[in-house]
């Protein structure tokens, strides 16, 4: 938080989101899918705001905003579950 003081929010954020890490964000999705479900929605809504966040630091291109907003799409991620839960018989 001291960074976030000193810095302002977006010259302080890090993290896979502010590197453009598509492949961390996915493998963090699909813990959570499998071991947290209860998080999942907070992970997406603070997903959200933290591609905003990067990409009015400049470090997130165009691109790779719109991957992460398909990835956060709240109805995908919880399509996925429902689909996983009936092919696992759960």
């Amino acid at each position: 938080l001291k960074n976030i003081y000193t810095m302002g929010i977006n010259r302080a954020l890090t993290g896979p989101i502010a590197r453009g890490d598509i492949v961390t964000v996915k493998n963090h999705l699909r813990l959570i899918q499998r071991k947290l479900p209860h998080y999942l929605p907070f992970y997406v809504e603070m997903g959200k705001m933290t591609i905003r966040i990067a990409r009015r630091k400049g470090t997130l291109g165009i691109s790779r905003c719109n991957t992460f907003k398909k990835m956060f799409n709240y109805e995908y991620c919880f399509n996925r579950i429902s689909r996983r839960r009936k092919n696992n018989g759960r």
